[in-house]
């Protein structure tokens, strides 16, 4: 049978536009208790301080890889409210790496903002690592933080950022133990690695690099980093093979190779918070939910600046959170064709 009418959603003016920096992450919280009983606050404290704390104009685009019902609809609601601009909902779950392959070619922005759904950020995080990234030539990827890379995978995964460092227009370096000792005893405890080697070895040797003005440690880390779009399809496909672990290691070496820089910036503007929460950290959520940038409940955009609120924003943010119930959705689906028949009858 022929098309009856017009679709009128085409004569709509209305076109997408996409900010420079896309924020991403990975959702995974498949149960309420055990491991994850604290997860669901932290994911919470994590976008609440992403919210607050970031002030370039981003898109926020979620991969949700396999998570309990009650962290979906979370996660659907801000969606609904426009804090989410793009929701990926997986069957089951897709590995770390195995996600990246997915998420990152999503993302519409010039530069990817990745980070691990346990992070806390910090004002100016984004800013600076922006800044690293315009200030240094080649750079591959940019972390939020200090820290360092255990020596027997620093050839790997660093040895063409300590080239640039030797060769490199207008670059002066520093050596030696320079990141500060509770800095990377903060991460370490984070991780639950306070006795790692790449936390203790003595005679490490920092390297902190200056170009333009603006100083970056010879390191990156695959929990939060900002790289840009072109580097990370040049980097993907990697293979997922467990739930959530992967291949960042091998990220890692393919920027390396490619010859790109791995760099961090000096402050720690980021921290990984990981699964359980500190009484500061529950204060710290209390506030941020208060001042409306806590996941819970928040409503408009959560992605910074990015555009001025109409009045009709809110309007359709509401007819998508009433559109999720199944009677509601039939009334309007059925609204909406009788409308089409009356206009195309």
């Amino acid at each position: 049978m022929p098309r009856v009418g017009q679709n009128p959603l085409k004569k709509l003016d209305r076109r997408f536009e996409a900010q420079e920096v896309s924020v991403c992450t990975l959702v995974y919280i498949p149960q309420l208790d055990g491991y994850w009983e604290q997860s669901f606050d932290v994911l919470k404290l994590c976008l609440g301080s992403l919210r607050a704390h970031t002030a370039t104009p981003f898109d926020l685009v979620v991969l949700d890889n396999g998570s309990c019902a009650e962290v979906r609809e979370y996660l659907l609601e801000l969606h609904a409210e426009g804090v989410i601009s793009l929701l990926l909902l997986a069957a089951e779950n897709l590995g770390k790496t195995g996600a990246w392959n997915v998420l990152f070619p999503a993302c519409p922005g010039r530069y990817l903002a990745f980070m691990d759904s346990d992070v806390y950020f910090s004002p100016g995080w984004l800013e600076r690592s922006l800044e690293v990234l315009r200030a240094f030539e080649n750079v591959g990827m940019v972390t939020g933080r200090p820290s360092r890379t255990a020596s027997i995978h620093r050839e790997a995964q660093l040895s063409a950022t300590l080239r640039y460092a030797e060769t490199g227009a207008g670059v002066t370096v520093e050596r030696g133990d320079l990141v500060p000792r509770a800095v990377l005893d903060e991460h370490a405890r984070s991780l639950g690695t306070h006795g790692d080697p790449a936390f203790q070895e003595r005679d490490y040797e920092d390297v902190r690099l200056t170009r333009a003005g603006v100083a970056a440690y010879a390191y990156a880390g695959h929990f939060q980093f900002v790289v840009p779009k072109e580097v990370a399809l040049a980097v993907l496909p990697l293979e997922g093979r467990q739930a959530l672990a992967g291949d960042e290691r091998e990220w890692d070496a393919r920027v390396n190779r490619l010859g790109k820089l791995r760099l961090s910036l000096t402050d720690p503007l980021v921290r990984h918070i990981g699964n359980t929460m500190s009484a500061d950290d529950r204060a710290a959520l209390a506030v941020l939910s208060q001042a409306g940038a806590g996941a819970a409940g928040a409503t408009g955009s959560g992605s910074g600046p990015k555009r001025a609120a109409r009045p009709s924003d809110f309007v359709t943010r509401q007819l998508r959170v009433l559109a999720r119930h199944r009677r509601v959705r039939s009334l309007l689906q059925l609204g909406y064709a009788r409308l089409f028949d009356v206009l195309n009858g």
